[in-house]
């Protein structure tokens, strides 16, 4: 009896000291992985679109062939092009007179195919981005009702 109450505290010794050095490994390993994925970009070269069914061109200017959406060509059977919208985030690589090299970074599966010109003027910054969601209110021409705040989010219901 006691030689199989000895195997059982060993076996749950030893089950416990590799899984604490398992966890401590897989966090290891967690950094490591996260520290090569996350690649920080100023904030001053990333922007989102101001516009839908924006082309991106193959070099600035208007008389540009438009970038060819390669998967999406070949997937329908017709000529795809690549374009952004207000979906997207891009960052800008380049800009030449009124034309703007960029990258699309977000969503990230479309980084690798679209780069390319769009005209400057399509380009919005985060804060200028954030300001035409929220629109810019008249205090004179709302009332706030009630407000509900949580930690992730404030909610205002407005008259």
């Amino acid at each position: 009896m006691s030689r199989i109450f000895t195997t059982l505290i060993t076996f749950f010794g030893l089950t416990l000291i590799l899984s604490c050095s398992s966890k401590t490994n897989s966090k290891e390993t967690e950094k490591t992985v996260l520290s090569h994925n996350i690649v920080e970009q100023p904030a001053d070269k990333i922007f989102g679109i101001n516009g839908e069914d924006v082309n991106i061109r193959t070099a600035p200017g208007k008389n540009s062939a438009n970038l060819i959406n390669e998967k999406a060509t070949q997937a329908l059977g017709e000529t795809q092009y690549c374009k952004v919208d207000h979906s997207t985030k891009v960052e800008v690589l380049e800009t030449k007179d009124d034309w703007s090299k960029i990258k699309v970074i977000e969503p990230d599966w479309l980084s690798k195919t679209h780069i390319g010109w769009i005209p400057s003027k399509y380009l919005i910054s985060k804060k200028d981005e954030e300001k035409q969601s929220l629109g810019e209110l008249d205090p004179k021409e709302y009332e706030i009702i009630r407000t509900d705040h949580k930690p992730a989010v404030a909610n205002f219901h407005v008259f």
